[in-house]
């Protein structure tokens, strides 16, 4: 990168590039100046008119940069393309907070019970050989009364166990808004599937602060007093007798 070191208190050459970058907004609003153009996306970041004419490009003493900043600031093109920026970066970040409390009021009113459910399940005792037939014979000896074994389901009778496992429901399943609760999933220690959620808790006392729902109250304990007192006694004794006296209570 060349640089101007001419001895003069500002320079400006319209074809050099900055050593800092300006926020990327390009739109038909552009100023046509460059140089113009990376000071007002500068001044609309929030920073100092010094620091956004330094970082267009432009060199000199700090006096002749914040007094040429200030020029530049006050031009009529200059001074409205700062204004569409801001006004721009404002309803971006308008728009940002009202998605992210639409986020969380989807939180919300999340169902956590889609992601994982118990499910009764045999274990490997339910039923063996014996068992099954057991069960075959006395539904053929009372089908009305008994019912045919499902295998599927635990053995009422069985001594093992557990009978009972954690399902996780696959993310192709999970709502819309379970989707917005689900953050991942990990596999334990013992290769069972953690499911990461979102904190309910978090995400509602989040959302009340932003809808200001809670109210911060100051209690003040400060007294204040009134009284007419001799100017010559200003004990703090004197003080609280006077202010008992105004009360109509009696001094200590």
């Amino acid at each position: 990168m060349l640089k101007d070191i001419r001895p003069t208190d500002m320079v400006s050459v319209s074809g050099a590039e900055s050593a800092h970058q300006a926020p990327a907004v390009i739109d038909s609003a552009t100023l046509p100046n460059a140089r113009h153009e990376a000071f007002a996306q500068h001044i609309a970041a929030g920073h100092s008119l010094a620091e956004s004419y330094s970082a267009a490009g432009y060199v000199g003493t700090p006096q002749a940069l914040a007094a040429n900043a200030s020029r530049l600031a006050a031009m009529h093109h200059v001074r409205a393309r700062i204004r569409q920026l801001t006004d721009a970066a404002a309803e971006r970040a308008e728009i940002s907070i009202a998605s992210r409390m639409a986020w969380l009021e989807t939180v919300r009113h999340a169902d956590y019970s889609e992601f994982e459910r118990v499910v009764a399940c045999p274990c490997r005792l339910c039923w063996d050989d014996a068992a099954y037939a057991t069960a075959v014979q006395q539904h053929l000896d009372a089908p009305d009364t008994v019912p045919a074994p499902d295998i599927e389901a635990p053995r009422p009778d069985c001594p093992g166990g557990p009978h009972v496992r954690i399902d996780t429901t696959p993310t192709a399943l999970l709502s819309g808004a379970a989707r917005a609760a689900y953050r991942g999933a990990r596999y334990r220690p013992d290769g069972t599937i953690e499911v990461l959620k979102e904190e309910r808790s978090q995400c509602i006392d989040l959302l009340n602060k932003m809808q200001g729902v809670y109210v911060t109250r100051v209690e003040s304990r400060s007294l204040n007093i009134s009284a007419t007192v001799d100017a010559a006694d200003c004990e703090p004794a004197a003080l609280l007798a006077a202010y008992n006296r105004s009360r109509g209570a009696p001094s200590p």
